[in-house]
């Protein structure tokens, strides 16, 4: 198909709003669907997405790119399946009014446009790696933001874990579960490789036999029985042409190095402790990864979204989606490598896991000022940096909080060292609070640019000011809630990241619709 822009939106005699009453014309204007055919709709950029279609206009022209992203949008609006999405846009006249189709003869997708949509930019981005729907839903969430003359100085940042769709399997089902798949497909390609061992997994009842009902092995045993077959199917696939290629294979030899280690030229299952998170979960989902947060397990994946607010405004306008072992501190850092210099200095408001002096530094660069709660490593304690009169310009350290000056000072590798005296030391009135080491001729203060920045943050972080704007984070947590409660965050019908990332875009699109329109 090639793709067209869809320039006939003007209102027709043909319309199917002129079917309507006065009453009902007055009703329909006061909905979600007038906003949505005013300032989302006539935002959607089609030519973003005409990459995913032949360049040949000889061909059959594609359905409209806006109507489709546009319904994908409203779908999501009110968490309505495909095929109810596609049924209301047939009839109500609502969604016709939204996308901009009351005029046309007949409505322009059928049942498997959204799913066929979905599948090529799921394609395209295996492909090139570039997420067409991440630019579009953070380019509306820009728009929208000027659209309600709103200031973009102020933004927060949080990250909320994403379940995976995925059943939890135990390291038993994991292990028998990718032998399983992969002696399935050699009996595809080479049948004739299998022996007998290897033909009882083609069983129907093998599975439960082997993980449930043998009561006789303990779980253990059953454990080495199925370490002793790997071992012997990954022998015998290096007789087996271009096997290294198949899914099943790859995912096998994941699992067996997630799963085994070698001892002595034999090979044993690990012990539970030296199993790594980013371990294979599931294979029918091999991108989740597995967290133990704040006590609770997750196999799944953290989702990070940056809000620009103002005045009781609020629109979404970057977020990201990776495997939930992805640290909240490397969310921060790839969200201001994408900002451009500020004009005007901007805040971000974020969580004490999200900060690190090199994430400062980096904000600062671009006139960002970084606005921790909850830092990490808040209580100062006995080491108390603060006052000591520390010239970070020079990178020296001038005197300490009695006033004396070191003999000497340098600054390596990102730690000042400086040598103070010890007759000054001996009787200094802050000696019980003093951090530095006692040595033999001298006494060693010793500190990191990184501890001394935290320090000065966190001594921010007392005064008034700082409190009253750092309560405004609070209110992304409502966010978080609100995409779990009501749009289905954790139960998403798709496995893998990308797929995961594409549903993930489209219901943060979807709220900022609804928060357009008020409802």
């Amino acid at each position: 198909m090639a793709f067209k822009a869809n320039d006939f939106q003007q209102i027709t005699l043909n319309s199917s709003l002129f079917n309507l009453t006065q009453r009902e014309h007055k009703i329909i204007q006061k909905t979600w669907a007038e906003s949505f055919h005013n300032d989302v709709f006539p935002n959607i950029n089609e030519d973003r997405f005409s990459v995913l279609y032949s360049t040949n206009s000889a061909t059959r022209p594609a359905n409209p790119i806006n109507v489709i992203f546009g319904l994908l949008l409203i779908k999501e609006m009110f968490s309505s399946a495909d095929n109810e999405a596609f049924e209301s846009m047939l009839y109500d006249v609502r969604y016709q009014h939204a996308l901009h189709t009351d005029s046309f003869k007949e409505q322009p997708i059928s049942k498997n446009t959204l799913s066929n949509f979905r599948c090529l930019l799921y394609d395209y981005q295996e492909k090139t790696g570039i997420d067409l729907v991440y630019e579009e839903i953070t380019a509306l969430g820009d728009k929208f933001v000027k659209l309600a003359n709103m200031s973009s100085r102020t933004m927060r940042m949080d990250s909320t874990m994403i379940s995976s769709s995925c059943r939890r399997l135990t390291r038993l089902e994991i292990v028998f579960n990718c032998l399983e798949r992969l002696i399935k497909k050699i009996n595809l390609i080479a049948p004739v490789k299998l022996n007998e061992r290897f033909k009882v997994y083609l069983e129907k009842g093998h599975r439960n036999d082997t993980i449930y009902h043998c009561q006789e092995q303990s779980i253990d045993q059953k454990m080495t029985t199925l370490i002793y077959d790997a071992v012997n199917l990954k022998e015998l696939c290096k007789s087996i042409n271009c096997i290294e290629t198949e899914e099943e294979y790859q995912l096998f030899i994941r699992m067996f190095d997630d799963q085994t280690k070698v001892v002595d030229n034999n090979v044993f299952a690990k012990d539970n402790k030296e199993i790594h998170p980013t371990s294979l979960q599931n294979p029918t989902d091999p991108d989740a990864t597995f967290r133990n947060k704040s006590g609770k397990r997750n196999t799944g994946y953290t989702g990070n979204i940056a809000e620009t607010f103002d005045e009781g405004k609020v629109f979404i306008t970057d977020y990201d989606l990776q495997p939930n072992v992805y640290s909240d501190q490397q969310f921060a850092k790839d969200v201001l490598s994408s900002m451009e210099e500020q004009e005007d200095e901007k805040s971000l408001i974020i969580d004490g896991g999200y900060y690190s002096y090199e994430n400062n530094k980096l904000a600062e660069s671009i006139h960002v000022e970084l606005v921790p709660t909850a830092l990490v490593g808040r209580s100062i304690g006995k080491n108390n940096y603060l006052g000591f009169d520390i010239d970070e310009y020079n990178k020296v350290v001038k005197q300490c909080p009695a006033g004396n000056a070191p003999i000497n000072t340098e600054f390596n590798d990102g730690i000042y060292r400086a040598r103070f005296d010890k007759t000054f030391c001996d009787c200094c009135p802050f000696q019980n609070e003093c951090p530095v080491k006692k040595q033999k001729k001298s006494n060693l203060l010793e500190v990191k640019e990184t501890t001394l920045r935290t320090q000065q943050q966190a001594k921010k972080m007392t005064e008034s000011e700082y409190k009253k704007i750092a309560n405004l984070r609070a209110g992304i947590e409502g966010t978080n809630s609100a995409l779990k409660r009501s749009y289905g965050l954790n139960h998403m019908p798709v496995r893998g990241r990308v797929r995961a990332k594409i549903w993930f875009g489209i219901k943060l699109g979807a709220l900022n619709c609804k928060r357009l329109a008020n409802i």
